[in-house]
């Protein structure tokens, strides 16, 4: 069975009532990579006292499995396109894709709307055929509990070894997509925190630049990264190791390439235009 649609998540947080706190805004961001930025934004939602950020403003995450596989650019803005599109249409769409061959209209949409008119069995079997799809139904009405008018939708990515960056970011505006782009790897907004790479040598500024793999694990600057903060690109324990070096981080990127139509090709990030943003005040 194929299922054209990824947004899906082995597990996602639901706040208790008590904890609840109702964001005017939220940020939607698909992302390269499901480990490291994941854990970096859980971060900076835990902890908007401490980092003076805008307690109102979050950032959601769209999820996919770990073995998508599916982390190039264009892939990136097919994710966010998705959950656009069932932000649009609903869940209701999406199921007749999956469940016409097999299931009436009628009881399509009295599963997706009026449940109560379906027998328990005939629930249960069609649960079981949108698992057998790898359709995450929970996760997507997560995503749709949760939205406000004014959210900002965007993707974040790395220059790596992609050849279409520029082209990628042409169409993002076109869009009216943010973009959040590290270039080589977002590890080198990370090494900011620690260090400020004007002071490294010509070489080893190049070798960031160049960014070729060192391992099966690491590339040049996660290697650095492991070297200077000492954990794994799964662990980054937020709270001891980055809470504290947020504006130094900013100061340091400030050093290196900052503007989005120039990060194609000169080391940098504009990660520090995200923090303005986490940082800007509502009406």
């Amino acid at each position: 069975m194929s299922n054209k649609y990824r947004l899906t998540s082995s597990a996602f947080y639901r706040e208790s009532e008590e904890e609840k706190v109702e964001p005017t805004r939220l940020i939607f961001l698909s992302m390269e990579g499901t480990d490291t930025e994941k854990e970096y934004i859980v971060g900076l939602n835990k902890y908007k006292k401490e980092l003076h950020l805008n307690s109102s403003i979050y950032i959601k995450p769209l999820l996919r499995r770990k073995a998508d596989g599916s982390s190039s650019p264009t892939q990136v803005i097919e994710l966010l396109e998705e959950y656009l599109e069932l932000r649009k249409e609903g869940i209701g769409k999406q199921i007749k894709d999956l469940l016409s061959q097999n299931y009436d209209d009628d009881i399509i949409n009295n599963y997706v709307y009026e449940p109560s008119l379906l027998s328990h069995q005939l629930i249960r079997e069609i649960d079981f055929t949108l698992e057998a799809f790898g359709y995450d139904l929970e996760y997507k009405k997560f995503l749709l509990e949760n939205q406000n008018s004014d959210d900002i939708f965007g993707i974040v990515i790395d220059t790596d070894s992609w050849n279409d960056i520029d082209k990628i970011i042409n169409y993002c505006k076109e869009k009216g997509y943010q973009i959040f782009i590290s270039n080589p790897c977002f590890e080198l907004w990370l090494l900011f925190h620690w260090l400020d790479v004007t002071t490294l040598s010509e070489d080893e500024q190049r070798q960031i630049k160049n960014n070729t793999k060192q391992s099966n694990k690491h590339t040049y600057v996660s290697l650095k990264l492991s070297k200077v903060a000492h954990h794994t690109k799964s662990n980054i324990a937020f709270r001891t190791k980055y809470l504290d070096k947020l504006d130094t981080a900013i100061i340091n990127a400030s050093k290196f390439e900052t503007n989005l139509e120039k990060l194609s090709s000169n080391i940098g990030t504009n990660w520090p235009d995200l923090i303005r943003l986490l940082k800007e005040p509502l009406e």
